[in-house]
């Protein structure tokens, strides 16, 4: 993991220190570098309503639905793809790739989403068991 915290952080608050880890099966713990509160843990239930709030906040979003088709029902377009990959790099703590966001051109859902945050997460070794 690096030490850059990532796009979008803003200066003078140590949100490279921050952490938590959510779980998708009551088996494995993903921990992730920023967060707000040192080592919370997070269901795929919380991270999906962690997701829907930035979606309703940052992208306007009115009464999301985990398998709503984002571009359709909501108005998602590529710019907003782009400003949401920056958020997930910032959960996620690391910047992800050129391939790993090519990966991310399949999204078409809430579901999706959280699929992708599991993916790369699993793939950077931040799965616990």
């Amino acid at each position: 993991m690096q030490n850059d915290p990532g796009p979008g952080c803003t200066p003078g608050i140590p949100e490279k220190d921050k952490r938590f880890a959510f779980s998708c099966e009551p088996s494995i713990i993903y921990d992730f570098s920023l967060s707000l509160q040192q080592n919370d843990t997070m269901t795929r239930e919380e991270l999906q309503q962690h997701i829907i709030d930035i979606l309703v906040q940052d992208f306007e979003f009115n009464n999301p639905a985990p398998n709503d088709h984002l571009r359709d029902v909501h108005g998602f377009d590529s710019i907003d793809a782009i400003e949401l990959l920056a958020k997930i790099e910032m959960l996620l703590g690391f910047s992800l790739t050129r391939e790993e966001k090519e990966q991310a051109m399949g999204i078409r859902t809430i579901s999706d989403i959280l699929d992708y945050i599991e993916i790369m997460a699993s793939k950077r070794g931040l799965a616990k068991s």
